[in-house]
Order: structure tokens, then sequence, then C-alpha cells
């Protein structure tokens, strides 16, 4: 990672990073790409994908099934977003 990557990538983030940070960062990051390169360079040939980290292990809570249910209390719901615009939350642009 270079430091053109990491501006944009900070930018992207909606982060402002300090000269020092940036220094830090860059350094940190380019350890952590070596070891995403170590591992990608692993044979996971015929080793199926987890779809959680306990493997084939149920998990020990059930899962309930997703009910929609009535607000009663939209209008207060709303009242606690830090922003809004009629009767939505508003919210950053995350594509630019």
């Amino acid at each position: 990672m270079n430091k053109e990557d990491l501006i944009k990538t900070a930018r992207l983030a909606r982060l402002r990073l300090s000269e020092e940070e940036m220094l830090t960062f860059t350094s940190q990051l380019e350890i952590v790409f070596k070891y995403f390169n170590h591992i990608s360079s692993v044979n996971t040939q015929g080793v199926d994908p987890l779809v959680h980290p306990l493997g084939d292990i149920e998990p020990s809570a059930p899962l309930r099934e997703d009910q929609a249910q009535d607000v009663q209390n939209k209008r207060e719901l709303l009242e606690l977003a830090p922003q809004r615009l009629g009767n939505e939350y508003k919210v950053p642009p995350v594509v630019e």
C-alpha cells in the first residue's frame, strides 16, 4: 500500500488522517497485505467454505423467525435521528 492508495481509502471511508497517521498506517497495512498474500498462497482445493467460524456445528442459541411488526412510535423514532428529511432518515452519501 502506498500513500496515494491510503489517501483514497481514507477519503472513501470518510477519515481524516494526519501525516503521522498516514506513515503509521501505510507501514502497518503493508504488513497486513504481506500476511494476506501468504494466506492466499495456501491450497484450499476441495475445502468447503464455512458459513460461520464454528463450521458445521449448530449454533447454541436458536434463531427466531423474522416477523414484520407495525411501529407505533414512528414519530418518536424519527425524533432520535441526528438528521432527517421529511419522514425519512437522512444519511451521508456512501458512493460519490
